[in-house]
């Protein structure tokens, strides 16, 4: 393995409903694999059947503007949810290829209101879930 082809963070990218985030601090997206417990008979090792899957993940920004919280702020009263999809990249001049993958249904877990800590730079950090997820390209 050559160093070089690790890949770097700086490069990611993320779009919020084909807006770029140009301060995006930290994204991941993670697939919760579910599993039911089986007992087969005769054997004592707890087997295990896969049922489903919940998509769940966090995006960090520096804090900016209001980007993020203008996209719930009414729905946090109304009830009625925005549609948002998230399209996030991986890719480093070092490397051949990009990993892509396009979010699909998303929803925030939460929403900062207002934070702030006197002498401190602010980042602003939002859990979510989702329901589809699509790769765009892999690095192969």
């Amino acid at each position: 393995m050559n160093a070089n082809s690790v890949i770097l963070g700086t490069h990611g990218k993320l779009f919020i409903n084909n807006v770029r985030v140009a301060n995006i601090k930290s994204f991941e997206l993670t697939a919760n694999m579910n599993y039911e417990d089986i007992q087969v008979n005769g054997n004592l090792i707890t087997q295990s059947k896969y049922t489903g899957s919940k998509l769940t993940g966090t995006m960090e920004v520096h804090k900016v503007d209001s980007y993020n919280i203008n996209l719930v702020k009414d729905a946090i009263k109304t009830g009625v949810m925005p549609s948002i999809k998230l399209v996030g990249e991986l890719s480093d001049p070092n490397v051949d290829g990009r990993e892509a993958i396009e979010v699909e249904d998303v929803m925030f877990d939460s929403a900062t209101l207002l934070a702030f800590t006197n002498g401190e730079v602010r980042d602003e950090s939002t859990s979510f879930r989702a329901g589809n997820y699509n790769y765009i390209s892999t690095i192969d």
